[in-house]
């Protein structure tokens, strides 16, 4: 930034400064290098190691070019950028490729040993390699055709997640590894208007869907404004800038997971899907001469045994119904 600059009369100080600083960078690229030393000497190299690693390098390459060369020529910086981009993302000295073959030395490595630190790291060894590289990389450690068994799992499901998942838990199993930590998926539950699964609108007069996704609508209907508000917590009415009516997702998940925990809600033919009260999934109010209704048809969202309240997905079907009195 100061390359322009430092080279203009009455500017040596900038250019003093300039090469102080580098000087200055020496301890704190000794640091990044010891700590990048540690961490990748014990666990080796995964893609972002990598990337750590070659910026450390390059940090310090650059910081010893500019301390003692006499023909200091800024382009160094974007072309030496550039070549260690080409390096890191293309052939056998890769990230990919490196970090692939460190982690399998490790695991050959740590499935050999026997001490205790070794045998709780082999799951998450075997987790990053089937997550990132696929399971067929670890063919080299069984006789299983792991290639059929990754393609067999690839038909069976369409979520990338649970397929990641069931290939985790397949190469576990064939390697005999336990894998100590727990992982809570939550219990998805989907819950049905027991009397609108098909919404029924016999009587109004307007019908407005509510978008699942959060955002605002703002409609103008018989002289009166309305605003719908969506977020992912909860769905609201104002009319005429007055709070009208109000559904609290989570509060009413939250109340279902109540009843399915106690056995009190009834399953339906869809799995995990059960029918809840109409009166609990609709809110209903007269304003001026007219009704209006929000009315939730579905609910969908997921229960977690450790209550996360700082995290809440759901997708609901939710119309507004309007008449006049």
């Amino acid at each position: 930034m100061v390359y322009p600059v430092k080279e203009t009369a009455g500017n040596n100080w900038i250019k003093l400064f300039s090469r102080f600083f580098y000087v200055m960078l020496i301890p704190l690229v000794v640091l990044l290098l010891l700590a990048v030393w540690k961490r990748v000497g014990h666990y080796g190299i995964t893609e972002s190691r990598y990337i750590l690693t070659a910026l450390a390098l390059w940090l310090a390459g650059i910081t010893i070019y500019f301390l003692f060369s006499k023909k200091q020529n800024i382009k160094v910086i974007p072309i030496s950028l550039c070549i260690i981009s080409l390096l890191a993302t293309y052939g056998p000295q890769s990230a990919f490729s490196v970090s692939k073959f460190s982690q399998l030395s490790r695991l050959k490595r740590i499935m050999s040993s026997t001490k205790k630190e070794d045998i709780k790291e082999r799951p998450a060894v075997i987790r990053y390699l089937v997550y990132t590289h696929g399971l067929k990389t670890l063919q080299s450690f069984t006789k299983r055709d792991l290639s059929k068994i990754e393609q067999k799992i690839d038909t069976s499901d369409t979520y990338r997640y649970s397929m990641k998942e069931k290939k985790v838990a397949t190469a576990l199993a064939i390697f005999k590894v336990r894998d100590e930590r727990k992982y809570d998926e939550g219990v998805n539950i989907k819950l049905q208007n027991d009397e609108n699964q098909v919404l029924n609108v016999k009587g109004y007069d307007y019908l407005i869907p509510i978008d699942q996704y959060p955002n605002e609508n703002a409609i103008r209907l018989n002289g009166a404004d309305l605003k719908i508000e969506r977020s992912n917590l909860n769905v609201s009415l104002s009319i005429n800038n007055q709070p009208s009516l109000h559904i609290d997702f989570k509060a009413l998940f939250d109340q279902a997971v109540k009843a399915y925990q106690k056995g009190e809600l009834k399953a339906i033919d869809k799995k995990q899907a059960y029918l809840y009260p109409a009166k609990l999934m609709t809110v209903s109010k007269n304003i001026n001469g007219y009704q209006y209704t929000i009315v939730l048809t579905t609910l969908e969202s997921t229960y977690y045994d450790d209550n996360r309240d700082d995290y809440f997905w759901n997708e609901t079907t939710t119309y507004l119904l309007i008449k006049k009195l």
